[in-house]
């Protein structure tokens, strides 16, 4: 392990108790910022920082306290605008005790407007906690080598010059910082890892380093002039002002699954773009993980109705951030029901069908729902017809060729989805339907002629014909089509057959449901008429 050795020998010295110190006199303090560091003598043996303190303030114009010795109650006071703690060599056992008997008090000290620079380049111990959130100097962590993160930055501009972006040193520091979520302003050149950082600390802010006095420096200047901008910097530092002005959620009668978004509308510095923390809230509680600037009330746990919904906002501009802002509080509302799917069955009806309309609905909320309904024929709606059938044979309905479609919407008790439209069917021609057929005469001789008569009607006022098909003994005669049948043809029919006759009414296009009429029996008897015309003639033929 590297070690830089002391330039003369420290003398060990008794520490006083923290807690005796309470009695003590408070001091009085030279100016309102204070050196402090631990009665075991200067970091190496040197008056290095003594020496920039005196550039930065003036001689006498600052006050040097001890650790051990000083009334914290003083230091810690509004009196106090800047400390500059410093633990390096044999100070850091020193320095890691005060911060941990005094953290909450320093911490406050800082939030509430003071300046802190918190240094250590140990020779001892393993690192400590430094506070604040999380910050922690690791040792042994050395650098040989040093460079600027960001060259723009006020350290090394001014007000002392030249300072240089780069320095190398053996060593330049001891230790590294990290954690807390502060902010990198020296790093290791050969590691990145950072030698000096900041962070805002509510009002106050704190600089964070691991390095070794600037007598280990190179170049001499250079450094010098560095650790005096660096006290300069950190005591006259002021915060910028970030302001949260309003904080309004819209909608502001969000539903169940809609999603809410935080307006914002904050001031900060010229210039600085600022960026926003939110945290949202129902009911008052925080929501685990809800922090970005949209809230999706969809997700399960995120707001219900009645829910009460707020967020909570912080602006950032740089290192400054505001003071949290809580929107007033939006209620959750009713959600409306959505309608998922519509249909109308059947699909091809004619004009006596009876439509069907079948729907499917959700609630947010799981409330109960019902369907209203509008039946249309060819776009138009047809009045009185708001349930979920439809009946094409009511006049004015629907016929032949009428476009018809249902529109709904999906209702709870107090809210309605957005109207579902379905696919509009086309109603089709409806067939014939017959309504009676005879066969005559009823009882028939070989020579007689049977005659079909059958009735029909079309709903649709259709013309209408008959298709006729006769059977004997139930097998079909062929070629006998028409609504007379003679049974003197050959094959028609002998004495004891049994005659039908099968008839389909048929409009244009449809054909009804097929009649079979009853059967006749023909006899052996022979009909007067009949007779006469099967009379032998002088010729042998028939008259």
């Amino acid at each position: 392990m590297k070690r830089i050795t002391p330039l003369i020998k420290l003398i060990p010295c008794m520490a006083l108790g923290l807690t005796a110190l309470a009695g003590m006199a408070a001091p009085s303090w030279a100016g309102n910022s204070v050196y402090l560091r631990s009665t075991a003598g200067a970091p190496w043996g040197v008056n290095t920082n003594e020496t920039a303190m005196d550039r930065v303030f003036g001689a006498g114009q600052w006050s040097d306290a001890r650790y051990e010795t000083t009334n914290v109650a003083s230091l810690l006071s509004p009196n106090t605008s800047f400390i500059y703690m410093e633990g390096s060599d044999k100070n850091a056992d020193e320095l890691e005790t005060f911060l941990t008997a005094n953290k909450a008090a320093i911490e406050l000290w800082v939030s509430s407007g003071g300046s802190l620079l918190l240094n250590a380049a140990p020779n001892e111990g393993d690192g400590m906690d430094l506070g604040f959130g999380g910050v922690s100097l690791t040792y042994a962590l050395y650098t040989d080598r040093a460079s600027a993160v960001n060259a723009s930055h006020p350290i090394f501009v001014g007000p002392f010059t030249p300072t240089g972006t780069s320095w190398t040193g053996t060593s330049f520091g001891h230790a590294t910082v990290s954690g807390g979520g502060i902010l990198p302003i020296i790093k290791n050149s050969d590691n990145n890892d950072t030698v000096l950082a900041e962070k805002t600390v509510g009002s106050g802010h704190v600089l964070f380093g691991g390095m070794t006095t600037n007598n280990f420096h190179s170049p001499t200047t250079e450094a010098a002039n560095l650790r005096a901008n660096i006290i300069s910097y950190a005591s006259k530092f002021a915060a910028p002002t970030v302001v949260v002005n309003s904080v309004v959620i819209n909608p502001a009668k969000p539903q169940t699954n809609s999603s809410v978004t935080a307006v914002v509308s904050a001031t900060g510095p010229a210039g600085v773009k600022l960026t926003y923390s939110y945290q949202w809230k129902k009911n008052g509680v925080d929501l685990p993980g809800e922090t970005g600037r949209t809230l999706d009330l969809g997700k399960p746990g995120a707001g219900d109705r009645d829910d009460s919904i707020s967020v909570e906002v912080r602006a950032i501009a740089g290192l400054a951030t505001s003071a949290p802002v809580t929107s007033a509080s939006v209620t959750v509302v009713n959600a409306s029901p959505v309608a998922n799917s519509l249909s109308i069955s059947p699909t091809r009806p004619n004009t006596n069908s009876i439509l069907t309309a079948t729907a499917t609905a959700t609630d947010p909320d799981g409330d109960a729902i019902r369907f209203v309904y509008v039946w249309m024929k060819n776009g138009v709606k047809i009045n009185g017809e708001d349930g979920s059938t439809l009946d094409l044979s009511k006049p004015g309905n629907g016929d032949n060729g009428d476009s018809i479609s249902v529109l709904i919407k999906a209702r709870d008790y107090s809210a309605a989805s957005a109207p579902l439209t379905s696919d509009s069917v086309a109603i089709g021609n409806n067939g014939p339907s017959i309504t009676s057929l005879s066969v005559t005469p009823t009882a028939p001789g070989t020579n007689d002629l049977l005659t079909a008569t059958a009735t029909a009607v079309d709903p649709d006022g259709d013309a209408i014909h008959f298709v006729y098909v006769w059977y004997k003994n139930g097998v079909k005669i062929n070629g006998e089509e028409n609504a007379t049948l003679d049974l003197s043809k050959p094959g028609n029919g002998d004495s004891g057959d049994q005659i039908t006759v099968l008839v389909k009414a048929r409009d244009y296009s449809a054909a009804s449901t097929p009649w079979t009429s009853s059967p006749v029996t023909v006899s052996g008897v022979f009909a007067p008429a009949i007779n006469a015309r099967r009379s032998p003639s002088p010729s042998g033929g028939v008259s």
